[in-house]
This record gives C-alpha cells, structure tokens and sequence, in this order.
C-alpha cells in the first residue's frame, strides 16, 4: 500500500504533495497556513545532527535492535517513524517490517536519512518532510507508530501523540522512548530549568505519569514500560548537549547548589572536582485501550507481556 507513497509525496511547505495522493496521503485544505516549525517542535538540526554521533555507536544500535524486539512489530506491518532525525530508528524497524515511513520537519536531517538508508540498503524505508502537529497522512495509514527521543522538543506533546494515534490503524500500536522527568513538580521544574540552560531547543521533559495520562486521553494504554538509567558527568552531559558558553558557569553553579539535596531529581553526586548525575528514560509499548490483551508481548524478563 505504500509503494505509491515515494510517487506522491513532495517536500513542500507542509510536507505533502497537493496533487494526486497516494492511498495513504491526506490533502491539506489549500487555505491551511503551514504553521513554522519552531511553533511545534523545537530542535536545532545541526546540533541534532552532531549530537546524534554518538547514536550510532555499537550500544546504541543494540538498544535500537531491543526496541524493534520489544515492539513486536510483524512483516506485514507498516510503521510511521515521528521526528525521524537522521533515520536510524526507522532504518532499524525496516529490517523487520513490510515499509516504514519517517517523518521529521527538518528538510537537511530528511536528505541524511534518505541518503543512509539508501546507503545501508533499506529500500523499503521512506522519509518526508513534514509537521508532526498536523500529519499529512490519511487516518489508520499504518499499523504502528514509534517515536524516540522527541517528545521533550515538542511544544504540544499531546497534540502530536494525538496525530500519532489518528495516523494508526483501529488495532494498532506504538511504542514511545523519551527521557522522564521526577514525579514531584519541584523536581521536575528545576531538572528543565537545567535542561534547557544545556540546551536552548529543549521544551520539556515529562513525567512518567503525564505521558501515561496523553496516552489514555488518546485511546491508548501501556502494555510494557522499561525504564533505562545513564550516568553521565557534568562535562559528560553540557557537551552532549553543547549550551551557549555563558551558560556553562550558571549550570555549574546551580548543580553546585543543589547537588547536596537533589533539588532536581538527578540522583547528583559528587565525585572528586566534578558532579555526577543520572537521566532516566522510558520506553513505552502502547496497545489501544480496547484490546489491551490481545497482542502478548515479549517480556526481558521472560514472563508474559
């Protein structure tokens, strides 16, 4: 059904070809402004695209490989790929399923993962420019929607959660990975004030529980949660996310501070002349609400899902 997508889809404003659609292209009302791209998901392409470096390393392509387990993704499915970046997820649910589509509003991170994917074989993968708020495809276009490490830049999280559900078939699923913030509101502020000092596209982190309740607003519930910690340092973690060098001082100062009670919820601690700190992301496997148990799912720890 998506072989006719690459025939039909255009880099436009919207990311969507005006002409005639593929079976799977919604056409925009021509009256419909593109909305800019800062207004829905903020993220600086370039540094996205240096940061992503690391993503590639032999650990990550591991985690990559368990998600594509986890998900339990079918041949035959078709999988839309949200804030796409470079394409290494999306590459990676190609090998395992019938067609995978990426979707990202950068038109440079687009070219890179057409080029990758071409370069690594994966002729089944597609990848579009487009809003991740107002989706250019039609309703129930594919079987699964996953979305990695993207929900943080998004400035209406529920909304684009929303669009992924509408953009999924009746018995569809997804999976959504992002790194979470604390459940106390005092935590989870100071630990995005800190985030956002490193870097400046950052938006918000959200709790585990805040994700959870956009799922169930939009029909969907977890069918499997697996949370991941990183320890990182303070040098560690400002040149991964490589802030303004005047902010540099101010986050050392307020790490300095807090690290004695944990003001931000990041498990601080020192360790000789610099500070340690943990992020914790999750990986959620979502099923629709109404068929909750249908689909079993395959656990790490061997019992069912």
């Amino acid at each position: 059904m998506l072989q006719a997508l690459s025939q039909t889809i255009a880099v436009s404003a919207i990311g969507c070809n005006r002409g005639a659609p593929g079976a799977n292209i919604r056409v925009m009302n021509p009256r419909e402004a593109p909305r800019p791209t800062g207004e829905q998901f903020l993220r600086n392409p370039q540094a996205f695209a240096r940061m992503s470096a690391p993503m590639s390393s032999s650990a990550d392509a591991k985690f990559l490989q368990y998600l594509v387990s986890v998900s339990g993704v079918a041949r035959q499915e078709r999988v839309l790929d949200v804030a796409c970046g470079a394409g290494a997820c999306a590459r990676a649910f190609a090998g395992r399923c019938r067609h995978v589509v990426g979707l990202d509003p950068s038109p440079d991170l687009i070219a890179e993962a057409r080029i990758e994917a071409a370069q690594s074989g994966a002729g089944n993968a597609e990848f579009v420019v487009g809003e991740v708020q107002r989706m250019c495809f039609r309703d129930g276009a594919f079987d699964a929607a996953v979305c990695r490490f993207a929900f943080h830049h998004f400035t209406n999280p529920a909304r684009v959660f929303a669009e992924m559900a509408r953009a999924v078939a009746p018995r569809g699923w997804m999976v959504v990975v992002d790194v979470t913030a604390s459940e106390d509101p005092a935590k989870a502020a100071a630990h995005n004030e800190l985030e956002r000092l490193c870097d400046p596209m950052h938006v918000r982190m959200l709790a585990a529980s805040e994700f959870e309740r956009i799922f169930a607003a939009a029909g969907f519930s977890v069918a499997m949660k697996i949370a991941r910690q990183s320890t990182s340092t303070v040098e560690e973690w400002t040149r991964f996310g490589d802030p303004p060098r005047e902010n540099l001082p101010v986050i050392r100062a307020i790490l300095e501070d807090a690290v004695d009670d944990d003001r931000p919820g990041l498990a601080l601690q020192r360790d000789a002349d610099t500070i340690r700190l943990m992020h914790t992301s999750v990986s959620f496997v979502l099923e629709r609400s109404a068929r909750k148990s249908s689909r079993p799912r395959k656990r790490t720890d061997g019992r069912p899902g």
